[in-house]
């Protein structure tokens, strides 16, 4: 016997009779099956949903740890750049302490080379003056 005919065996009537039945059978077994299909779905999307929610409040929560160590670190940075402030200070200071010392250490050799000078002259007119007189 071949398929065609089994298929004659059965009259049309019976063979849609049995399709309708196992339709019957299993069709609300599908609608079923396929409600709770759409019911998970649907509670994944808010499921996935809910998640980046949580991701997105980590991450918020994250950098707002990162801001609040950048803002506990203020106070040192803020004395570190008064340490600083006071060491450029300082250094000024003693900068303008210095130049002030180098002038009058440059003024102090000008005037000694004057005296020099002025020493040296007079000492050179007075040997001219005695070269000059004539011995009695």
């Amino acid at each position: 016997m071949d398929s065609s005919d089994e298929l004659n065996f059965f009259s049309p009537e019976t063979i849609e009779n049995l399709t309708e039945g196992f339709l019957n059978i299993l069709q609300p077994e599908v609608i079923t099956v396929n409600k709770s299909l759409s019911d998970l779905t649907a509670h994944q999307e808010i499921m996935l949903a809910s998640i980046n929610s949580k991701r997105t409040q980590f991450e918020d929560t994250a950098q707002t740890q990162d801001i609040q160590a950048l803002l506990i670190q203020i106070p040192n940075y803020k004395q570190k750049i008064l340490n600083i402030q006071k060491t450029i200070t300082s250094i000024d200071r003693r900068m303008k302490k210095l130049q002030v010392r180098a002038n009058k250490l440059k003024e102090l050799r000008v005037l000694r080379e004057t005296n020099s000078k002025k020493e040296l002259e007079k000492r050179i007119r007075e040997e001219q003056i005695l070269e000059a007189k004539p011995s009695k």
